[in-house]
């Protein structure tokens, strides 16, 4: 059964997912991964870039360029609040006992003070101090 005929400007969502999405700056947010429906809206979930997963409304005030044809998808990264790279959390628990270092005692061997964090040297490294 062949698709029914779509107006100018309308697209299938199957013609949408893979296609790269940058920002009117240049910079590549990743490619659409996933759409999804809000209300009466799509909402275009981009994966791949440096900011993780970015959800991109489609809507005009928000996609400057959509010609997914074309492989083009520019978005007005301020009106998505993409002013500033924000760096991503280190995956994965940090402890003191990994470091070799018993909570509440100095790497020196000295008694550190209840709740200070502590801190140790990788092996064969000495902590440097201005003392």
């Amino acid at each position: 059964m062949p698709l029914a005929q779509l107006a100018e400007g309308e697209y299938y969502w199957h013609e949408v997912v893979g296609v790269g999405v940058r920002t009117v700056t240049g910079e590549e947010l990743g490619s659409i991964a996933d759409v999804f429906r809000v209300g009466g809206g799509e909402v275009y979930v981009v994966r791949g870039g440096a900011r993780g997963e970015v959800l991109v409304p489609a809507v005009r005030a928000v996609i400057l360029d959509f010609r997914p044809r074309d492989g083009v998808v520019v978005v007005d990264g301020a009106a998505l609040g993409l002013n500033q790279v924000q760096p991503r959390r280190p995956r994965g628990r940090r402890s003191s006992r990994r470091l070799g270092v018993e909570p509440g005692a100095s790497p020196d061997g000295g008694d550190a003070p209840a709740g200070a964090p502590t801190i140790a040297s990788p092996p064969g490294e000495h902590a440097k101090t201005d003392r």
